[in-house]
């Protein structure tokens, strides 16, 4: 066997990175020697390399510049980060490791009491804090051997209010003591509490896998169902926010809005995607906004009235928040979210109409494989978990990895004839791409071409 037929002869290891493997030799690596022990199997590194921030905030830093605060997914063998982000300057002044976990989905809260930041990972139950203007985090440690940390938020005298998975728990930490406290599931056959909104005297729960919504009385350790406008969504809950005294439930598709002290729900704002409202306008003061209809509109709390702003980023977003940008372009305060797609930050000035975007430098993490296969042209194909960057392609002669941008996530790659068949999640298509032409996603490879081909090769035969 030759070194490039050697080359060619690859598996997948460890669910992020590619390895090569073969009987004969591999290219700086020495051919072992029956029974030796010794390893046959090079690591080729990252098919592909993306940042993943679900969970992160925006808010005014210790000498009121803002500041974007954003968790990004690490990996089995690279642990999640932190960082910290000027948006004026534009640049990342923080970037770090944490000690332990590799997924922090959206569970990032600041406490109104200290603007201390905490978070949490929901691979484990490792709790951290960030003080503004330190120079690393605190790890915090675990607060339960057997739970997730799936939601958060600091209420106002500083207490966290966690939600768990997979026993769908409520938990309370005091940062002044250390204590963890265990309240409950919050409603029975529900294994995740997937959003917090404290209430008043009451704690509000959104949970997984039914959306269903309950309040936890704290004086009375009692949590009470409230059944929503049209019973339990087939969506999750995925954010609360409490807007003055209404309350607003983020669902896969709909906003139900509830006012807290009449008991009722008042509203319903269609077509909502991403995670929640916008604090009020500063410069209206019944007003938040909201992404409707794939746009952004603002949502009258005393009208009604849902109206675009002509302004629609393709993004949906994860955190809103006023911010002054200090720049005359923008003048005032915009409009800003996070989107979790490489950490981006978007913005929007209501009285200059200007827009802001920044995609900030981070250290990111290699995406597990979901799917690896060779190509007609003898070249490494692999498709990745979540994946927006693209697929990875290694080239054995050249010994790299190309990024072929604009995949998503491909759970299949197959050939037919000279080309490669590609099955993308979750919209459930083919792609057919043409090896011997440039890659263009959308074009080569193109959606359902493959199909066309299969019916004019049939119709010939």
């Amino acid at each position: 066997m030759d070194d490039s037929t050697t080359r060619r002869t690859l598996l997948q290891a460890g669910g992020v990175g590619l390895a090569a493997f073969a009987i004969g030799s591999i290219p700086g690596v020495a051919a072992a020697e029956p029974g030796s022990g010794s390893s046959m199997i090079t690591d080729l590194g990252e098919p592909v390399h993306k940042t993943q921030t679900q969970s992160s905030a925006i808010a005014a830093g210790p000498d009121g510049r803002p500041l974007a605060y954003l968790c990004g997914e690490g990996n089995p063998s690279t642990p999640g980060e932190f960082a910290v982000v000027d948006l004026r300057a534009r640049v990342t002044i923080l970037d770090v490791r944490i000690a332990a976990g590799a997924s922090i989905g959206r569970n990032l809260s600041i406490s109104p009491t200290t603007g201390d930041v905490y978070f949490g990972t929901s691979d484990g139950a490792e709790l951290y804090r960030y003080v503004p203007g330190a120079d690393d985090v605190e790890h915090l440690g675990a607060i339960s051997t057997e739970e997730r940390i799936w939601a958060l938020r600091a209420d106002d005298d500083g207490t966290l209010w966690i939600g768990t998975y997979p026993g769908g728990l409520l938990l309370s930490y005091d940062p002044a003591t250390g204590k963890t406290t265990d309240h409950g599931q919050a409603l029975p056959g529900e294994q995740y509490i997937s959003a917090i909104q404290p209430v008043g005297d009451l704690i509000y729960c959104g949970t997984q896998p039914n959306g269903r919504l309950a309040t936890f009385d704290p004086g009375t350790a009692t949590f009470t169902e409230v059944e929503l406008p049209e019973g339990p969504v087939a969506a999750d809950i995925l954010d609360l926010n409490l807007r003055g005294t209404l309350l607003f439930v983020i669902t896969g598709g709909r906003a139900y809005v509830r006012d807290t002290e009449a008991g009722t729900w008042v509203d319903t704002i269609p077509d909502v995607s991403g995670y929640g409202v916008s604090p009020f306008d500063p410069h209206a003061a019944t007003v938040v906004y909201v992404r409707s209809g794939n746009v952004i509109k603002t949502y009258d709390t005393e009208t009604r009235a849902l109206t675009a702003v002509g302004w629609a980023p393709n993004a949906t977003p994860e955190t809103w928040a006023w911010i002054d940008l200090a720049d005359p372009a923008a003048p005032g305060l915009s409009i800003a979210f996070t989107y979790w797609n490489n950490g981006r930050i978007y913005a929007f000035n209501p009285e200059s109409r200007t827009s802001y975007y920044l995609q900030p430098e981070l250290l990111g993490a290699g995406t597990q494989l979901v799917s690896i296969n060779s190509g007609p042209d003898g070249n490494i194909y692999c498709g990745a978990y979540l994946s927006p960057p693209g697929m990875g392609r290694w080239d054995p002669d050249r010994e790299a990895f190309e990024l072929l941008a604009g995949t998503s996530q491909l759970e299949g790659i197959g050939t037919f004839n000279d080309d490669l068949v590609l099955g993308r999640y979750p919209q459930g298509r083919l792609y057919r791409y043409d090896l011997d032409r440039p890659w263009s996603m959308g074009t080569n490879p193109g959606r359902l071409s493959i199909l066309n081909r299969t019916r004019r090769i049939a119709r010939s035969a």
